[in-house]
């Protein structure tokens, strides 16, 4: 019985550990624009099939299609706006 809940123990401290190594590299990449698995604007994962072909052309990905076509509107209304 002990050995069974050391067991759930260490998965729960395991999997504790890599939330937190994911978020760090979050906000790693969202601060060195890097690629993010995470859109920086709304948060939702980014499909793999998007950041795979971004790798392949060597671009970095931040935002979701639906927000990266919300920031190129945005730039072409507003050229001088960040």
């Amino acid at each position: 019985m002990h050995e069974r809940e050391a067991d759930e123990l260490d998965q729960a401290s395991q999997a504790a550990l890599e939330d937190v190594e994911t978020t760090i590299s979050v906000i790693r990449a969202q601060l060195h624009g890097e690629t993010t698995t995470v859109c920086i604007d709304c948060g939702q994962e980014i499909p793999p099939e998007r950041l795979a072909a971004a790798a392949r052309n060597g671009m970095a990905v931040q935002r979701c299609i639906h927000c990266a076509e919300l920031e190129e509107r945005r730039h072409s209304l507003f050229p001088d706006s960040h």
